[in-house]
């Protein structure tokens, strides 16, 4: 099958004698005329005409579909931000979406993700940041989720009672629009 071939339908024919092997036969017999006598024959009762012998259909498998959503996003320090989540069913990459709005409406960056782990540390203090991490594969990326929360690296949500964030260091969001 050709790369990328998503279906097929396969018809066999048979043909008894074809036009080339009676065409032969009709040139090659140079003693007789049974070369010729067949050829008439041929012609004369509908050349041969081919006949179906069966036919088959083949199509691909159904395609997986994108990664699950990313279920447990973490935050790491305050300067650089370490994100860490655990693997998605399916994904066989990563990649992290940086925003400055809270909508996530802005054009992200996106940022090179290692495994389960990614750093950003061009932060500017006061500057607010958005973040979504989506699997991957080859059949697409995962939804952002659209009830995930991020959790400190000591493991209290940001809505469990985590300190608020300082003044003067970037303020961190994670997760849905606010």
């Amino acid at each position: 099958m050709p790369a990328g071939a998503v279906r097929a339908d396969v018809s066999l024919f048979y043909q008894s004698a074809s036009k080339e092997y009676v065409t032969f036969l009709r040139h090659a017999d140079r003693t007789t005329t049974s070369g010729a006598d067949l050829y008439d024959a041929w012609r004369a009762t509908g050349m041969s005409p081919p006949q179906l012998v069966t036919t088959v259909s083949w199509a691909a498998p159904p395609r997986a579909g994108p990664p699950a959503s990313i279920e447990d996003l973490l935050i790491g320090a305050l300067t650089t931000v370490d994100l860490s989540w655990s693997p998605a069913a399916g994904a066989t990459a990563y990649r992290v979406y940086r925003y400055r709005t809270p909508d996530r409406s802005d054009s992200p960056v996106v940022l090179a993700a290692a495994g389960t782990s990614a750093s950003n540390d061009v932060l500017r203090d006061g500057a607010d940041y958005f973040y979504d991490v989506r699997g991957t594969n080859a059949c697409g990326e995962s939804p952002r989720r659209a009830d995930s929360r991020p959790r400190r690296s000591g493991g209290r949500r940001r809505d469990e009672g985590a300190p608020p964030f300082r003044t003067g260091c970037p303020r961190l969001f994670l997760g849905p629009p606010q």
